[in-house]
């Protein structure tokens, strides 16, 4: 299990201070309106973190405005950045020699995962990317209540009828806790899942409603022990051969590694060097 932080705009410049909660490999939270920018000011940050750290593995998380599989098929100039994106991706990640991960949403339903076209249209991507050192995840997001599979994790069906290796999941624990809040229910991660899960996103949900407060509730700290080992037991038992990302995913804003996001980190670096006894 890697303990890593998540980077954005604002750690173009790394302090010194800040090197030890650095590892080889992060996330990075890219920002705006054209791929193509977004991705060279991400570059920028991964050089400034080359400057104090060998850099192995690198996931981008496309820009929230378009950050969906559905978005890139609906609109064909943003699929034509993506692929620009891809093709840059494919050239910096083989001259650096280090893996890139390209981080995409959901917003598909059930009904419509089934739908060849979608499906053929996300192979269509991974072929961009086959023989390089580029591969894409997709995370999971808040269940569609109007599908009678709302009890699954919403968008991983995908991970089920897309088998492809280049094709990985990150599991986003905050969201995970509020889909139970939202459902009233308690949720299993699909055991059929646990060898496509490469990367966690590692916070709390602490609105009990499910509903997403980006300032106070969402994607923050946990605030006492009990929730932060119950969410540590989960992440690890997916961890099946030890190469498991978990990123300190604090905030929906700043991705600086504020206070919080030390926090965070010092816990899941504390709880790995115990290591992970098995709870009743």
């Amino acid at each position: 299990m890697l303990i890593c932080p998540k980077l954005g705009v604002d750690n173009i410049s790394i302090e010194e201070n800040l090197v030890p909660y650095l590892n080889g490999t992060f996330e990075i939270q890219m920002s705006g309106d054209n791929l193509h920018n977004s991705f060279l000011e991400s570059v920028k940050i991964i050089e400034a973190v080359k400057k104090f750290i060998t850099v192995n593995e690198v996931i981008l998380h496309l820009p929230f405005k378009f950050h969906t599989f559905e978005l890139f098929k609906m609109f064909p100039g943003k699929l034509a950045e993506l692929y620009q994106m891809l093709d840059m991706s494919s050239e910096f990640a083989g001259k650096q020699n280090i893996k890139l991960g390209i981080l995409f949403h959901s917003e598909l339903g059930f009904d419509y995962i089934q739908n060849d076209e979608m499906i053929g249209f996300i192979y269509q991507i991974l072929s961009r990317v086959e023989k390089t050192n580029v591969y894409l995840l997709i995370e999971n997001v808040l269940p569609d209540l109007t599908s009678p599979f709302s009890s699954r994790i919403s968008s991983f069906e995908l991970l089920l009828k897309v088998k492809h290796e280049k094709l990985l999941g990150c599991f986003d624990i905050c969201h995970f806790r509020a889909s139970e809040n939202v459902l009233k229910q308690e949720l299993e991660v699909p055991a059929e899942l646990f060898d496509r899960i490469h990367e966690v996103h590692f916070s709390a949900a602490l609105n009990g409603d499910g509903y997403i407060d980006k300032k106070n509730t969402h994607g923050v700290c946990h605030n006492n022990y009990s929730d932060f080992e119950r969410d540590f037991q989960l992440v690890s038992s997916l961890d099946t051969d030890g190469t498991l990302v978990v990123v300190a995913e604090l905030s929906e804003t700043d991705y600086s590694i504020g206070d919080n996001m030390k926090a965070e980190m010092n816990l899941l670096r504390y709880r790995v060097m115990q290591g992970v006894p098995l709870h009743d």
